[in-house]
């Protein structure tokens, strides 16, 4: 059995990131990970030269589905949720024109009546 993996000598500390949520780090041995998107979307950016990544993986596209919730948790929705996103990294000297950012979408898996039509809104 094999030990934690190692970057360059260091002990790699895994981050999942769930619904609802944004991590940010400038640490080269933090790794971050998301299971099972299903409709939900996983956002990942880095700037190359800050070496600080991100990762936001939200669930619905719009607050006003529930303005409440989006006091509470602005990571659940996108239009709260991405800008928080380049918050968190510029506090740790990203800076957005150098920022590479990648999107893994989600489906929309429900089939039949899906009043919502989240996945494909999303």
């Amino acid at each position: 059995m094999s030990g934690p993996s190692t970057s360059h000598g260091k002990a790699m500390q895994e981050t999942t990131v769930s619904v609802g949520s944004t991590v940010v780090s400038n640490s080269s041995s933090e790794v971050f990970n998301t299971h099972s998107l299903g409709s939900c979307i996983a956002i990942t950016a880095y700037d190359y030269n800050a070496r600080t990544g991100g990762v936001l993986r939200f669930m619905l596209p719009d607050y006003n589905l529930s303005p409440p919730k989006a006091i509470n948790q602005p990571t659940v929705f996108a239009d709260a949720g991405i800008p928080l996103l380049f918050q968190k990294l510029s506090a740790l000297q990203a800076e957005r024109r150098h920022v590479k950012a990648f999107v893994a979408d989600g489906v929309s898996e429900i089939t039949g009546s899906d009043m919502f039509n989240i996945g494909e809104r999303n």
